[in-house]
């Protein structure tokens, strides 16, 4: 039976959030790891962009100032087991916590969707655009083809604006259905370890901050972003098994390094630089920046622990170096 969603966010980047009518229980994901079979120049350029990042190996760290402590924890924002369990010592942190904090919370998400369902506006093109006559026929009918297994019909694909297409396919559909069959990503299984111990849980950030970091684009920047990306859907699967893989082995800021090396082989350096520069800008440094600012005087106080996709810990832009220039001692846990 044909599945009709509203479609996940970037699975990796932000907490994606599904409803779904009629899903069916669909196959798992049958990505290979790619790591495996790197050309040797391939590897090494991940290598050397993830050594050079700041607190890049790791998921779970201690930040401290004054004698109070809180931990930090990178999550993956995918359901099955081997990812979504999470880890004894974070249940131990998690269930003496005075608070946890995650980027959006199960009510915040429960919102998004009514909100979107009251107001689908949201999600569509401004002026009445079609997608159609900013495509040449052959891309769109491409972008047509892979959001059927989404649920989402032509008609659709011409209306919606071009950042949710691009966040809507960055994710496979095994992963959508997966997560409309019920799946849990460990997010919301963090979240729900809080609540069972009475640990007050609160989000970073609203539905609206996130949808705002695109929806602000000009749409022709938006159609190329989409564009830009196209390659890189067909072995969407692949990038996620490697990406699971990596985060599996504590190598996060490899996935970050892989992400801009597959779009530099795909597009040219010129190119994949400055749609890397654009993308991560905004789901990572743009959101670091609030986020620390809310974070900071709750750490202060001790206690916290902060849940959030890995790929906003490391790097110069990232929590821990963030924290780090506030005077805070950071300490790898794992």
């Amino acid at each position: 039976m044909r599945r009709r969603f509203l479609p996940a966010l970037a699975a990796l980047l932000l907490a994606p959030a599904i409803a779904a009518a009629d899903a069916d229980a669909e196959a798992a994901c049958a990505g290979r790891d790619l790591s495996a079979g790197w050309a040797p120049e391939f590897a090494a350029a991940i290598a050397a962009e993830a050594g050079a990042t700041a607190h890049g190996e790791g998921r779970f760290w201690e930040v401290t100032r004054d004698g109070a402590s809180s931990v930090l924890f990178g999550t993956i924002h995918l359901a099955d087991d081997a990812v979504a369990t999470p880890p004894a010592a974070l249940a131990d942190r998690v269930a003496a916590a005075e608070e946890l904090l995650i980027e959006v919370t199960l009510a915040e998400e429960q919102r998004m969707l009514r909100s979107i369902l009251m107001d689908p506006g949201r999600i569509l093109a401004e002026g009445g655009r079609l997608l159609s006559d900013h495509l040449p026929a052959a891309e769109f009918d491409e972008i047509v083809a892979l959001l059927a297994d989404y649920g989402l019909t032509r008609e659709l694909a011409e209306r919606m604006a071009p950042w949710y297409l691009l966040v809507t396919l960055s994710n496979p559909a095994c992963i959508v259905a997966e997560m409309a069959a019920g799946g849990l990503i460990l997010d919301r299984r963090i979240e729900a370890l809080a609540e069972s111990h009475g640990v007050p849980v609160n989000g970073l950030e609203s539905f609206e901050d996130v949808f705002d970091l695109f929806a602000v684009l000009p749409y022709d920047d938006q159609v190329e972003m989409l564009r830009a990306s196209l390659p890189t859907f067909a072995l969407a699967e692949d990038y996620l098994e490697t990406t699971r893989q990596m985060y599996l082995r504590g190598e996060i800021a490899a996935i970050r390094a892989f992400a801009h090396a597959a779009l530099r082989r795909e597009l040219g350096p010129e190119r994949a630089d400055a749609m890397a520069a654009a993308l991560f800008g905004r789901l990572l440094d743009t959101r670091n920046r609030r986020w620390i600012e809310t974070l900071e005087p709750k750490l202060a106080a001790g206690g916290r622990v902060v849940a959030v996709g890995a790929l906003h810990l490391g790097g110069d832009t990232g929590l821990l170096r963030l924290l780090e220039r506030r005077g805070y001692r950071i300490r790898r846990l794992d």
